[in-house]
């Protein structure tokens, strides 16, 4: 599970960033790369499939400058699943097409 700080930016950008810093942790000898490679490959598949402009106009709190407990994980079948607030978000409607 992947927690996601949108205090300062969207969730688009959070994530950006995250799947960033694994890239560098990958690359450094004492990265443990099992854990690090499963949350890239999360991250890498939402920022593929996810049509973030549709998420943040549904759920006003993607788009940042709140505090929320966001989080991201692999469901079922390779299927995306986001919290927020302990709420499952059915990420469905927001798959690009």
């Amino acid at each position: 599970m992947i927690r996601l700080n949108l205090d300062r930016h969207c969730i688009e950008t959070e994530m950006k960033r995250l799947h960033n810093r694994l890239v560098d942790m990958l690359l450094r000898p004492d990265t443990d790369p099992a854990e690090a490679e499963k949350e890239l490959q999360v991250l890498q598949d939402a920022l593929h499939q996810l049509d973030f402009s549709r998420l943040r106009a549904a759920f006003p709190e993607l788009a940042g400058n709140q505090r929320n407990d966001v989080r991201l994980c692999e469901h079922h079948g390779n299927r995306l699943k986001l919290m927020i607030n302990d709420n499952d978000i059915d990420l469905s409607p927001y798959y690009k097409t």
